[in-house]
């Protein structure tokens, strides 16, 4: 079954306290086999989730929910009961089997009445042929007959039908002969949305006053939808465009200011056309979107080619690199992201800060997009780029997959896999693509890529590029099989508000591990690539050893490093090193090795893996230049003329990406077994003076 999110035109909840009460009402019917009184649901609410039950119904769409009391957004009935709409309980965890007999039973009615003798009466259906269709034994499916036949009872090509305790039967009319051959919830609600009637459609007219007057004049049309944060209006101004007008509510708490964001210099978001206020809503006039990328995904059927979806990140990340510093999102998904002119841009940046500053602290957490929420907004910490960050990793995901990192369902399901999971690795793209996604999902924010950074990485990411490391790493390897045939031969989530530096420094290490873990495969297995039949040892520490024709490169695993302050001017927490031995023909030079630091040796707080060496005053040594543990390098860092000297600057790896330091070692390693690398002839060889954070 298609999640509500992936069916174009499905109503869903505009908000997870909404959600929350539609969910209620179905396990309540799933546990009882009716449906509950508002009184019930009421007692639930409160006891349960401290919830008022008359403001979130106020909130509630009709389309989703109906019943209830007279001060509730839904018109009471006399029983009492609230009851599920399809496209209510399309939004519940649980409701699949239920839905999916609706859909089979359209079906088989538009083929009953298709097949009908016009001299016959009305066929019958019964919830025993929509079993069979569906391969279901209806004896042990009571449950299932139960809620989808009151599920059945609300849609509009059903007439007069019975419903027993567990079973149902329906008389089929020429009604249900749109439905003919569907499938699922998404191509049912498309032919349902097209041939209901309009009393039933989620558009609703204009206001009876059509014409609005803000800086320009906007005549109203149709309503578009509805969200917790307003309604939108298709409108079009006296000069022929055509737009989309938002209507917000004013709440308390929440500022004028917030939601008119100043847009001004922002690329690739969508702009503010007009705006004012009218009577209690302040009014926002944006162009009318091509897609969104929602709708981009469902028509794709699932996720997209890697081509398409770095194409889509690369514009939303533009857009984070320039609000940086200025306007954090918050709620970042594909519902917000819509193509204009042949961009990707997001849309209500200043909406979801406008809901934010209005929304109590203790329910602030039901009013997250809970699939895209970072560790930290459910935490109820303060929101920063970094989250904005987290969501697109999830969006990411999503794009790439088909599917989100993590799958819920419920409120509480998603906390605690966006807190405490670490999520899966992609399958089918790249390990540099990987990781740049693996990294965006890091549960500490200061383990995520900047926006800057991070728009970096996908730029590279989608440009092909010739690494001449790897090609001299395949011409050596070429050379040594000809010879050959020559001669017949895891933070965790239990991070704390405003930790200090000593509690944050093992979800930092667990950080470091794993882009490590990333970087070490990302260059074996290019190593792999250009030499397949390389000897490769994998050592006991974790890291591994390649060798051939004498030569060797070696990588170690992270090793975490003890707290250094206050002596050191930044924080290390992790270091590893790299090295490559030339032949032993070599009499007086071993090769060179490299110290690699995850630390914040550039900006405080900004953490990452760092590349360095260091050389002896006194040269000569059997490797040079040469790693350093941390607890040793304290002299070359001081601002004391120390015998060790840093002898490289301090780089930072992009992990999960060859170029650079992947392409520079394996080219060395390529020229080690071509016996062409040497002692080099200059230390340092490039200044490292500047590459690091002074104390």
């Amino acid at each position: 079954m298609s999640t509500a999110e992936e069916v174009p035109g499905l109503l869903v909840p505009p908000d997870l306290e909404v959600a929350l009460l539609l969910q209620t009402v179905w396990d309540m019917l799933a546990m009882g086999g009716h449906w509950p009184t508002y009184e019930r649901v009421d007692r639930v609410l409160f006891h349960q989730h401290h919830l008022d039950i008359a403001t979130v119904m106020s909130r509630t769409s009709t389309e989703l929910l109906r019943g209830g009391r007279p001060e509730g957004g839904a018109p009471p009935r006399d029983d009492g009961e609230l009851t599920l709409t399809l496209a209510g309980a399309a939004s519940c965890s649980g409701s699949g089997p239920a839905i999916d007999v609706v859909v089979a039973a359209a079906r088989l009615a538009a083929a009953a009445e298709r097949d009908l003798d016009p001299a016959e009466a009305d066929p019958l259906l019964t919830f025993a042929d929509v079993a069979r269709e569906l391969g279901i034994d209806p004896s042990r499916a009571r449950d299932v007959a139960r809620r989808s036949g009151l599920l059945l009872v609300s849609e509009p090509w059903t007439g007069s039908n019975s419903l027993s305790e567990d079973s149902w039967q329906l008389r089929v009319d020429r009604r249900a002969r749109p439905y003919a051959g569907v499938h699922d919830l998404a191509e049912y609600w498309g032919r349902r949305k097209e041939r209901a009637p309009a009393s039933r459609d989620t558009r609703q007219a204009a206001p009876a006053e059509n014409i609005i007057q803000l800086n320009r004049r906007w005549r109203l049309g149709e309503q578009l939808g509805e969200g917790g944060f307003g309604k939108v209006f298709v409108a079009v101004g006296d000069d022929g465009t055509a737009v989309a007008v938002k209507f917000v509510p004013k709440e308390p708490g929440a500022e004028r200011e917030l939601l008119f964001a100043r847009q001004e210099g922002f690329r690739n978001v969508v702009p503010v056309l007009d705006d004012g206020e009218l009577g209690d809503d302040y009014v926002l006039v944006m162009p009318m979107a091509d897609a969104t990328l929602r709708e981009r995904l469902f028509a794709a059927g699932g996720g997209l080619s890697v081509g398409e979806a770095l194409a889509v990140l690369i514009d939303v990340v533009t857009a984070l690199t320039d609000l940086e510093g200025q306007v954090v999102h918050r709620d970042i998904k594909p519902e917000n992201v819509m193509l204009l002119d042949g961009t990707w841009c997001l849309a209500d940046f200043g909406i979801s800060r406008y809901s934010d500053a209005s929304t109590a602290t203790h329910t602030r957490m039901f009013s997250l997009s809970k699939e895209y929420a970072a560790p930290e907004q459910w935490r109820l910490d303060r929101a920063t780029s970094a989250a904005d960050v987290y969501a697109v990793g999830v969006m990411a995901f999503e794009l790439l997959a088909g599917h989100r990192p993590f799958p819920g369902p419920g409120l509480h399901d998603f906390q605690e896999q966006h807190l405490t999971q670490a999520p899966p690795h992609l399958g089918g793209v790249s390990p540099q693509l990987d990781a740049i996604v693996q990294d965006c999902l890091a549960k500490q924010p200061k383990a995520r890529p900047t926006p800057v950074s991070l728009l970096q990485r996908l730029e590279h990411a989608a440009t092909p590029k010739t690494a001449p490391g790897f090609s001299a790493l395949v011409d050596a390897y070429r050379q040594h099989c000809e010879r050959e045939v020559a001669a017949a031969a895891v933070v965790t989530a239990q991070d704390i508000t405003n930790m200090t530096k000593q509690k944050r420094r093992p979800g930092l290490a667990a950080a470091a591990s794993r882009t490590w873990a990333r970087v070490s495969t990302t260059l074996l297995s290019t190593v792999l690539e250009a030499a397949p039949g390389v000897a490769v040892y994998h050592l006991d520490d974790g890291g591994w050893l390649v060798i051939l024709d004498g030569a060797a490169l070696e990588l170690s695993t992270a090793w975490p490093v003890p707290d250094l302050a206050p002596r050191w001017p930044f924080d290390v927490i992790a270091h590893a090193t790299v090295k490559v031995v030339v032949h032993p023909t070599h009499a007086d030079w071993e090769g060179r090795s490299h110290s690699l630091w995850y630390c914040d040796a550039q900006r405080e707080g900004q953490y990452g893996w760092f590349e360095t060496a260091f050389m002896s005053q006194h040269g000569g040594g059997p490797q040079e230049p040469f790693a350093l543990w941390p607890e040793k390098a304290e002299g070359a860092l001081s601002d004391v003329l120390a015998s060790t000297q840093v002898a490289w600057p301090f780089t930072e790896l992009v992990p999960g990406e060859t170029d650079e330091f992947g392409d520079r070692w394996i080219g060395w390693f390529g020229a080690a077994v071509k016996g062409k690398l040497f002692r080099p002839s200059f230390i340092p060889e490039s200044d490292p003076a500047g590459s690091w954070r002074r104390a």
